[in-house]
């Protein structure tokens, strides 16, 4: 069958929103886990602190790892997911790429490996 070249998309359906959905949450949680990876993360050394002797907490707080993975991991799989199904659903040659989730998989799946290597 050859395309004609007459556009019958109407614009984007339930499978496209869904997918921009999907996308929206990957991100979202990607940010939730460089928030959490804040509050986690050990405490900087500053000459300040030390003049005025103030504790320093110089190890990764526990109640923030377990959180902090998930939200790392769970960014991938999003991202993963929606890059498969946009790959399932474009057909034509000039359907977004998703070039921004390609870019979030691979930060979070090098920010996952980093982080449980880190935290084991």
């Amino acid at each position: 069958m050859v395309w004609d070249g007459v556009e019958r998309r109407k614009g984007p359906d339930w499978r496209i929103r869904a997918l921009q959905t999907v996308a929206l949450l990957a991100w979202l949680s990607f940010i939730a886990g460089l928030l959490l990876f804040h509050l986690a993360r050990p405490e900087m050394d500053s000459g300040i602190a030390r003049y005025y002797e103030m504790e320093i907490r110089s190890f990764w707080d526990p109640t923030y790892t377990g959180p902090l993975l998930y939200f790392v991991w769970s960014s991938c799989v999003l991202s993963l997911v929606s890059l498969i199904a946009n790959r399932k659903l474009s057909r034509r040659i000039y359907d977004a790429r998703r070039y921004n989730l390609i870019l979030l998989t691979v930060i979070t799946v090098s920010f996952g490996i980093l982080l449980t290597f880190k935290l084991a």
